[in-house]
C-alpha cells in the first residue's frame, strides 16, 4: 500500500498508521501490524507491505482497514482511511446469473449532430465549450457546434494516411490539458505507407500505427490545423512497406502465416533502427485487421497515456501474442510518455538510469493487455481500461504502475478471478509463466470487473465491450452515478455503468434503438455525458451521431434540460459562407463548408466576386445551382421549444438568367415554409419559424423543376434570431 505526499518534499517525514481488523482476522487472513513509515527527503511516496494469506479454505469476503493517524510534520488530507476487501478465490463473489435487463432510469440519447461519417471519438475545445473536435474513423477530424449541431468544417484530413479496414482507422484523439499555451491535438491511427497507390489503400494487410501531434491554428480560432505541423511521437520507425512483415502484402489474421516473424521483429536494411532483445524500438505493429489499441488519455500528472493492442490475430492462438509480456516490445501496453517529446518518463516503473528514455522499456506503464480500446482516469488518478477479451469474457482493468494483466496466459473470469486461456495454456511458455505466478515470482493483476460472453455466465453478459474516457464526477445525473465508469455491450447496443469503488454495483441503463451501442463516452465541462455513435443505424454511410445522455431516476425529477441557445444572436453558423479559400474572380464547388452541408445529391458553389457579383457580407456568396442538378444546402440548429425565430437572407438573380430559373424554397424540418423569387439586385427576404426545442433543420433549395441548368439564384448573409418580447402601452 503506497502513501503519497505533496507540497514541500525537502525534509523527511514520519507517518503513523493503524490497521483495524474488521471481519478479517490478523494472522489468519492478513499479515501486518500498525506502525510508522517514513518519507525520505525528496520522496513523495512511502510504501507499507501487508501480506494476504492464501489458504485452501472457502471463506466469505473479509475486510480490514488501514488509516493514517498522525505525521510529525505537515497535515493529513483526505482520504485518510482505506478499506481492503479480501476476495476468496475458493469462494469468489459472483453476480447473479442472468440478471434482468430492467433499468431503473429513463435514458434519452439526445442527438446533437447527425450524418457524420463513422465518428469514433470527440473532445471539447478548451477555448470554446460550444465546439467539439470529432474524429471520424476514416481519418477526418471535424469541428461541430454543440449548441446547434452545425458542422464547422474540417480541422484536419488524414484520410490518405489512415488505413480504416475493419477495426482500424483513426482511433482516438486527445487535447493537451494546457491547450492555450500548447495548442496541440494528438491523433492515434493505423497507417497506410506513403508508397501505396490509391487503389491499394485500406486493405486488410499488415500495417503499423503512429501517434502524431498536430498544432491547432490560433489565427483561425483553433478550427484548423497548422499545415505541416504533424510530429510523430510514437511509431516513427514504421515508414514503409519494407518495415512490415511480408512486405505489407500478407495478413497474420490468417493462420497460414502463423510461423512468420512479427513486424516488430522484421528488419529493413534500408531503414536501420535500434533493436533490443529482438524487438525494433519505437514500432507499433498492427499485424491483423484488429487489436491496434489506440486509446489516449492525459493523466492528472499532465503526462500522456497511450494504449497499444497486441497487434496479433484474434482468429487463433497466435504464437506472437506473448510478445506483450516483453517490456522491450510496445505491443499490449499502457505507455506513459512526455507529450512534448514522446520519450518515457524517469519515474516510469521500468525506466532505469542505464536505458535511453526513447527505448520501449522506458515508456511502459502497464502491460499484458490484448486490445485496450478505451480508458480514463478518476479523480484519484486511478486508470480504468475497457479491454477486449478472448473466448469467454470481456474485461475492465485497473492497476498500479507496473501492473501485469496476464494476457495471453490469463483472461479474467467472474468475481475478480483469473482463468487460464484456452488455446494458449498448452503453450510451453505458459507452464513457465504459471509456475512463476504460483511461486510469487510474477504478479498478475486480475480484472476489476469481467463479463461473460454467454448469457448463462454470472452477471450481465457482454459480447464486445467499449467504454470511454469518463469516470463521472458531475451533477447532472442522480447521485448514485458519482464515480461510475460508462461502458457498453457494443454489439447488442446496451449501455451500462460500473461503480469504480464497488465492482458489484453495475447498472443497466438502456438498449439504444441503433444497430450498435455508442463507441465512446466523455464528460463535458457542463457535466453532461456526451456519446459518440459510429453509425449503421439505418444501414448506410454517413449515419454517425454525437449527442448527450439525459438520465433520470424513474421515480425522480427529470434532469435539467440542456442550455438553450442564446437569444439575440445569430444561431446559424457561418451565415455568409466564409472559412474556405475561393480564388478571386472565380468559383469552387464543395460538399460542405463550415456550418453547411449540401443536400443529398447536391453541391455548394461559392463565388468570390465572380461575374462582378459583390457579396453583401464577407468575401463569398453562394449560387443555388452548382452544375446541372437539383441543389441546396442545410444546417441543423438547436432551438427553444415554442420560441419564434426570424429567418433572413439576401438574394439576387444570377447574372444573365431569368426569374423562372432562380426560385428559392425554404424548408423547416422538411416542411416548405416559404418560396421566393429574387430580383436583379440584392434584396433581403425574411420569414418566421417556430422552434421545437431540439435540433431543427433549415434547408435552402432550388425549385426542383427548375434544376438542371446550372444557373440558380445568388444568396448571402443568412441569419436566424429569436424574436424579442415587446410590451405595448
Amino acid at each position: 500500500m503506497t502513501f503519497l505526499r505533496t507540497g514541500d518534499l525537502s525534509a523527511p517525514v514520519n507517518v503513523t498508521y493503524d490497521i483495524t481488523a474488521e471481519s478479517a482476522t490478523p494472522g489468519a487472513d492478513f499479515i501486518g501490524e500498525s506502525g510508522v513509515t517514513r518519507f525520505e527527503a525528496g520522496s513523495d511516496q512511502a510504501t507499507v507491505t501487508i501480506g494476504v494469506v492464501n489458504d485452501d479454505r472457502s471463506e466469505a469476503t473479509e475486510v480490514f482497514a488501514v488509516s493514517l493517524v498522525s505525521v510529525d510534520s505537515g497535515s493529513i488530507s483526505l482520504p485518510r482511511t482505506m478499506r481492503v476487501n479480501i476476495l476468496d478465490d475458493e469462494n469468489p463473489v459472483l453476480p447473479p446469473v442472468d440478471p434482468p435487463l430492467v433499468s431503473n432510469y429513463d435514458v434519452t440519447l439526445q442527438r446533437i449532430a447527425e450524418r457524420l461519417d463513422q465518428p469514433i471519438n470527440m473532445e471539447i475545445a478548451p477555448t470554446n465549450p460550444n465546439v467539439a473536435y470529432v474524429a471520424q474513423k476514416g481519418g477526418v477530424i471535424r469541428t461541430v457546434d454543440l449548441r446547434t449541431g452545425a458542422d464547422l468544417g474540417v480541422f484536419l484530413d488524414l484520410s490518405r494516411e489512415v488505413n480504416e479496414a475493419e477495426d482500424r482507422g483513426l482511433i482516438d484523439i486527445a487535447l493537451h490539458p494546457d491547450f492555450l499555451n500548447n495548442p496541440y491535438i494528438y491523433a492515434f491511427y493505423v497507417v497506410d505507407p506513403p508508397e501505396l497507390k490509391a487503389s491499394e489503400l485500406d486493405q486488410n494487410l499488415n500495417r503499423y500505427s503512429h501517434l502524431v501531434r498536430f498544432t491547432a491554428d490560433a489565427a483561425q480560432d483553433y478550427l484548423k490545423a497548422v499545415p505541416g505541423s504533424g510530429i510523430v511521437l510514437l511509431g516513427d520507425t514504421g515508414k514503409s512497406l519494407a518495415d512490415i512483415a511480408g512486405g505489407g502484402l500478407v495478413n497474420h489474421y490468417d493462420p497460414v502465416y502463423k510461423a512468420e516473424k512479427s513486424s516488430e521483429q522484421t528488419l529493413n536494411p534500408a531503414n536501420p533502427v535500434p533493436v533490443v532483445n529482438g524487438f525494433k524500438q519505437d514500432y507499433l505493429k498492427v499485424d491483423a485487421q484488429s487489436h491496434a489499441g489506440g486509446a489516449l488519455a492525459f493523466g492528472p500528472d499532465g503526462m500522456l497515456y497511450v494504449s497499444t493492442g497486441d497487434g496479433t490475430s484474434p482468429n487463433y492462438a497466435d504464437r506472437r501474442s506473448p510478445h506483450v509480456q516483453s517490456l522491450d516490445s510496445l505491443s499490449g501496453k499502457i505507455l506513459r510518455i512526455d507529450p512534448m517529446t514522446g520519450a518515457g518518463l524517469p519515474d516510469n516503473p521500468f525506466h532505469t538510469p542505464d536505458i535511453s528514455p526513447d527505448s520501449n522499456k522506458a515508456k511502459v506503464w502497464q502491460f499484458g493487455l490484448r486490445n485496450p480500446f478505451s480508458m480514463g482516469f478518476d479523480d484519484d488518478g486511478r486508470l480504468f481500461i475497457s479491454e477486449t477479451g478472448w473466448n469467454a469474457y470481456e474485461e475492465i482493468n485497473s492497476g498500479l504502475a507496473g501492473a501485469n494483466f496476464g494476457w495471453p496466459w490469463y483472461e479474467g473470469g467472474p468475481g475478480g478471478v483469473l482463468i487460464k486461456t484456452s488455446g494458449y495454456k498448452s503453450n510451453a511458455a505458459a507452464s513457465v509463466f504459471y509456475s512463476a505466478v504460483e511461486n510469487g515470482t510474477v504478479a498478475v493483476t486480475a480484472p476489476y470487473a469481467s463479463f461473460g460472453h454467454a448469457e448463462a455466465a454470472p452477471g450481465f453478459a457482454n459480447q464486445s465491450i467499449t467504454g470511454g474516457s469518463v469516470i463521472y464526477d458531475g451533477a447532472r445525473y442522480p447521485a448514485e452515478f458519482a464515480g461510475d465508469y460508462f461502458y457498453t455491450d457494443f454489439s447488442r447496443a446496451r449501455i451500462f455503468t460500473v461503480d469504480t469503488d464497488n465492482r458489484q454495483d453495475i447498472k443497466y441503463l438502456t438498449t439504444t434503438d441503433g444497430v450498435l451501442a455508442p463507441v465512446h463516452f466523455m464528460q463535458g465541462p457542463d457535466g453532461w455525458i456526451y456519446f459518440v455513435e459510429l453509425g449503421g443505424r439505418q444501414g448506410f454511410d454517413n449515419d454517425g451521431v454525437i449527442g448527450r445522455l439525459l438520465i433520470t431516476a424513474k421515480d425522480g425529477d427529470p434532469p435539467p434540460p440542456p442550455p438553450p441557445p442564446p437569444t439575440g444572436d445569430n444561431l446559424l453558423v457561418n451565415g455568409s459562407f466564409e472559412g474556405v479559400d475561393v480564388p478571386q474572380g472565380d468559383t469552387l464547388i464543395f460538399q460542405s463548408v463550415p456550418g453547411w452541408r449540401a443536400i443529398a445529391g447536391g453541391s455548394i458553389e461559392l463565388w468570390r466576386s465572380h461575374k462582378k457579383v459583390t457579396p453583401t457580407d464577407g468575401l463569398n456568396s453562394v449560387e443555388l445551382d452548382a452544375g446541372a442538378g437539383w441543389d441546396g444546402f442545410q444546417q441543423d440548429v438547436q432551438t427553444t421549444a415554442g420560441a419564434a425565430y426570424d429567418l433572413s437572407f439576401d438574394a439576387m438573380l444570377r447574372p444573365s438568367t431569368y426569374p423562372w430559373t432562380n426560385g428559392i424554397e425554404v424548408l423547416w424540418n422538411g416542411v416548405l415554409v416559404g418560396k421566393v423569387t429574387p430580383e436583379a439586385t440584392w434584396r433581403e427576404f425574411s420569414l418566421g419559424v417556430i422552434g421545437t426545442g431540439g435540433l431543427d433543420r433549415l434547408t435552402i433549395q432550388e425549385v426542383q423543376k427548375e434544376g438542371g441548368n446550372g444557373r440558380g439564384a445568388m444568396l448571402d448573409d443568412f441569419s436566424l434570431v429569436e424574436q424579442s418580447d415587446f410590451l405595448f402601452g
